[in-house]
């Protein structure tokens, strides 16, 4: 939920991360998480000319499919990067297995996920649809921004009231 609340701050501004990972995630002294490097960020409401549009910049695991097929990187970019993250942090391993550039960009182009661990492991359903709305490979049916996928997770978060005891992936988000 700090995740989601440091990347608000950047997308209310109009502020694209755009190479959100676990790496670029870290959590201060006082235990907040805090986002980290924003070498690649961008303003959405300003068009950048990419230098080398055939360059990978960033860290391919955690891209989305609009980086590998071309289009407009933007706030749903990084909501995409963050359905990653989420992922990786409730499984315990990434969502993308594959290894190479080649193999990446294919799991994540075709949106060839692995739902069944969300689900072995316990993973409410309202948690596990946040996952896979804000992996949507059609931007028009994924999160908004950081501030959308924040409100759907407060959402769920007030429909479990109080979550089981054992229902560690709820608290570990929260």
């Amino acid at each position: 939920r700090q995740g989601l609340a440091g990347m608000g701050a950047a997308h209310a501004e109009g502020v694209a991360h755009l190479d959100l990972s676990p790496n670029n995630l870290m959590i201060d002294r006082a235990g907040r998480v805090r986002v980290m490097d924003f070498g690649l960020a961008r303003l959405v409401n300003r068009t950048v000319e990419d230098e080398d549009a055939d360059e990978i910049h960033g860290t391919p695991r955690y891209m989305s499919p609009e980086h590998f097929r071309g289009g407009p990187l933007d706030l749903q970019t990084d909501v995409f990067a963050l359905g990653l993250v989420f992922y990786e942090l409730l499984v315990g391993r990434p969502a993308v297995p594959a290894e190479g550039l080649t193999g990446v960009r294919k799991a994540i182009t075709s949106g060839a996920f692995d739902w069944t661990p969300l689900s072995d492991l316990g993973v409410p359903g309202e948690i596990a649809s946040i996952v896979r709305d804000a992996l949507s490979l059609e931007k028009a049916t994924r999160f908004r921004d950081a501030p959308d996928m924040a409100r759907a997770l407060d959402d769920a978060m007030q429909s479990r009231a109080k979550p089981a005891e054992g229902d560690i992936a709820v608290q570990f988000l929260l």
